[in-house]
Parts: structure tokens; C-alpha cells; sequence
């Protein structure tokens, strides 16, 4: 069965704090994916979604890391920037759950990188002053406490390839999205 969602379509937009254009993409584009449904009444649309287990089945496949690219940079480089950037990766997971990182990782949206990437310093992996950055192709979604959303996090770890990384990852977004 089939739960039908009250709010209008139009005004979804307004209750997730996105803009309406966006939020018709996004719903054209699930549509088309056959992972949502409209119901077409006159000039009225109405969303239409299946189980939740059932959109989660559908999506994973379908699913892309946001990360176009990850630099390591020097700490003291980045230390005027923090407001552009978030705990990411692993290091963000590891907050969450029983996995331990020593690499610190942040994310930082491509626009906002681009404006500060000539004022870092680089470095390499292993450096005791080194911060993996994680460059995102899209707008990083956070929560209040200024953390990254569960589900960009999981997006973010497509890729990890450490089966302890995956298990953990998995299960934490189980929970979340449950």
C-alpha cells in the first residue's frame, strides 16, 4: 500500500527549508526512478510513497558519493575557514559509533573551496599536521549541532572500501533511517 503524503507538492519546499525548484527536480527525478509515485487529479499532484524499506531498496543502487575530490591540507591552513567546513568521513563516524579514526576529516562544498583553496597549505597523508579535505559536488546538509546529516555521511562512505567502515556505516544507517 501506498501512503499518500498531505502536504502539496508545492508547498514541500517551504516545510523542508529547500527551494521549491529543487524540490520538483528531486521529485521528477524519484519519479522517474519509479522510487516515488504521483497521483494526477485535475491540476492537483499528490505524493504518493511506498514502505520505507521498500524506497530503500529501490534508491541504494542509485545511490553516489558526493566527494569530487580529497586533498590533504595543512591544519593551521584551515584553521580560518572552519565555518565553511564539517566533520566528514570516518573521523565523522567515529563519533557516532564504536569505529576509531585518527585521520581527521572535514567536507567542504566545491563553491566555498574554490574561494579558499589558494590561502591553504598542502600536505600528505601520514603528516601529524595534516587534514584530509573532502571537496563535495553538492550542498552539505548539516544539522544544528553543525554536524553532517546521517544520510550525506552515509553518501560519503560509498566508497570506503574497510569492511569494519561498511558494517558500522550500515548499521548506523539502518537505525537512522528506521
Amino acid at each position: 500500500t501506498l501512503d499518500e503524503i498531505k502536504t502539496p507538492i508545492k508547498n514541500i519546499g517551504a516545510y523542508i527549508n529547500e527551494q521549491n525548484y529543487d524540490v520538483y527536480r528531486a521529485i521528477k527525478e524519484l519519479e522517474n526512478k519509479k522510487i516515488i509515485h504521483i497521483k494526477r487529479l485535475d491540476s492537483q499532484r499528490t505524493l504518493l510513497l511506498d514502505e520505507k524499506d521498500t524506497i530503500w531498496m529501490k534508491a541504494k543502487p542509485l545511490l553516489k558519493s558526493p566527494i569530487i575530490e580529497e586533498v590533504y591540507v595543512d591544519k593551521l591552513s584551515l584553521e580560518e575557514h572552519k565555518a565553511s567546513v564539517v566533520e566528514a568521513g570516518v573521523y565523522a563516524l567515529s563519533k557516532k559509533g564504536m569505529i576509531l579514526s585518527n585521520e581527521v576529516v572535514y567536507a567542504i562544498e566545491n563553491k566555498a573551496y574554490k574561494e579558499i583553496k589558494h590561502t591553504l597549505s598542502h600536505s600528505f597523508e601520514g603528516d601529524n599536521n595534516a587534514i584530509k579535505l573532502q571537496v563535495w559536488k553538492s550542498k552539505i546538509t548539516k544539522s544544528n549541532q553543525n554536524e553532517l546529516n546521517p544520510f550525506a555521511l552515509y553518501l560519503s562512505l560509498l566508497n570506503e572500501y574497510d569492511e569494519r567502515v561498511k558494517k558500522d556505516y550500515d548499521e548506523f544507517i539502518e537505525t537512522y533511517w528506521r
